[in-house]
C-alpha cells in the first residue's frame, strides 16, 4: 500500500503503519511514496502495482499525488476528518480581495479561511474532492483503514 503525506522529520508514518500491519498479521506493507524515488520506482506503472493508496491531505504541491492515485483507479483512502480542510498559509484570511464581486453569506454560510470555525470546516470538508470523488474512501480509525484495504 503506497501512501503520501506532508514531510515531517520528527515521525515516520511508515514505521507506525507497518507496526499496526505486523500486530494484526496483515499481508501487506505500507510504503511512503517519497521512498519510491530512492528505489527508482516512480513511474505510474510502479504506482499501479500497489493494492491501494492512502493520502493524508496537506497544502503542498504534492497534493497532485492524490489525483494521480484516483485517476489510476487505485482505491484511495483519506482520513475522514475536517481538520484537513484548511492549512494556514493556503487560504489566508485576506486572500482574493481583488475580486469585483463578494458573494453574500447566504451563498456560503462559512468563510473558507475562517480557521476557528469548526462548523465551517465541516461545511467545506464536505465539498472537497476528498469527500466528493468516486473511488475515495474515508477512514476514521486504523481499523477502518485496514478493513478497507483488506476488501
Amino acid at each position: 500500500v503506497v501512501f503520501n503525506k506532508k514531510p515531517k522529520a520528527f515521525w515516520d508514518l511508515s514505521i507506525m503503519l507497518n507496526a499496526f500491519t505486523k500486530v494484526n498479521a496483515e499481508p501487506w506493507k505500507f510504503v511512503d511514496a517519497a521512498e519510491l524515488f530512492d528505489l527508482g520506482s516512480y513511474s505510474f506503472g510502479d504506482w499501479c502495482s500497489f493494492r491501494a493508496a492512502v493520502y493524508f491531505p496537506y497544502d503542498w504541491l504534492q497534493t497532485m499525488a492524490f489525483y494521480d492515485f484516483v485517476n489510476m483507479a487505485l482505491p484511495t483512502f483519506v482520513p475522514d476528518n475536517p481538520m484537513y480542510t484548511f492549512s494556514r498559509g493556503t487560504n489566508a484570511n485576506n486572500e482574493w480581495l481583488a475580486t469585483s464581486w463578494v458573494a453574500p453569506s447566504a451563498a456560503y454560510p462559512h468563510h473558507y479561511s475562517d480557521f476557528d470555525d469548526l462548523m465551517g470546516r465541516i461545511y467545506w470538508w464536505s465539498m472537497t474532492d476528498f469527500k466528493a470523488l468516486p473511488g475515495v474512501v474515508g477512514f476514521q480509525s486504523m481499523a477502518d483503514l485496514f478493513e478497507g484495504v483488506a476488501s
